[in-house]
């Protein structure tokens, strides 16, 4: 499996970015359309589960905000739950400072949007006054949807060409069926050993991955201080 150190403090221009990203990603393609799930976790029982950031036990790794990153540069509209907002209060969308400028020259090149349009999906409401709606994206609450197919049509209907979802497991795990819009799936895996309720569920399972998507496009072994992980890419 190829591996990789830490991620670099300072990516200097569009060429740099795309030469280190397919270091860590062979094969994606930045200037990306369709519906991609980026997420990060573990794989226990052939379920693919996701962690609770906040936990104390959680693992840390700078691979985990690059693989965001990266996901988000290539967006034109991101999909979140309310949930994500009520469990993470100081959430913001502000691409890492040292590629910032290189980032955003390149959305600017692929015809981007300059802010990517912001979907929070919630039937209980959210705090609209939430650091998330900052300068950095247009947000977008949606309250009447039926689920997340409604909220990607919603989304290409406003010119979004690239869909990012970076859900919770309950509303990601629609994903996973038959007929389902998902081209693609960018998932950061560690293999460390975590309470249940470090856990905030499984999205998917081996099986319904593999059917859906495939065998991974691609494995890296990356580290960052010793703390090692997986970063995946499926797609169809």
């Amino acid at each position: 499996m190829p591996r990789a150190d830490a991620p670099p403090e300072t990516l200097r221009d569009p060429a740099e970015v795309e030469a280190f990203v397919q270091t860590i990603l062979p094969g994606l393609s930045l200037d990306f359309e369709g519906v991609s799930h980026v997420a990060a976790g573990v794989v226990r029982g052939g379920a693919y589960s996701i962690f609770r950031v906040a936990h104390p036990r959680a693992p840390r790794s700078r691979w985990d905000r690059f693989l965001l990153d990266v996901s988000r540069l290539r967006a034109d509209a991101i999909v979140i739950s309310g949930a994500i907002l009520r469990d993470e209060p100081r959430l913001v969308y502000r691409t890492e400072p040292g590629w910032a400028e290189a980032f955003s020259r390149m959305r600017k090149a692929m015809g981007r949007r300059e802010r990517p349009l912001l979907f929070v999906l919630t039937r209980r409401g959210v705090d609209e006054t939430h650091p998330v709606f900052d300068a950095h994206v247009e947000g977008v609450i949606v309250r009447d949807a039926s689920g997340l197919d409604e909220v990607i049509e919603r989304a290409r209907a406003r010119g979004a060409r690239s869909i990012s979802i970076e859900s919770g497991p309950a509303l990601a795990s629609t994903l996973y069926t038959e007929g389902s819009p998902l081209d693609e799936l960018l998932f950061h895996r560690f293999d460390v050993a975590l309470p249940e309720d470090a856990l905030v569920g499984r999205f998917a399972d081996e099986a319904s991955v593999r059917a859906l998507l495939g065998a991974p496009r691609s494995s890296v072994l990356v580290d960052d201080g010793g703390v090692r992980s997986v970063v995946e890419r499926y797609a169809r």
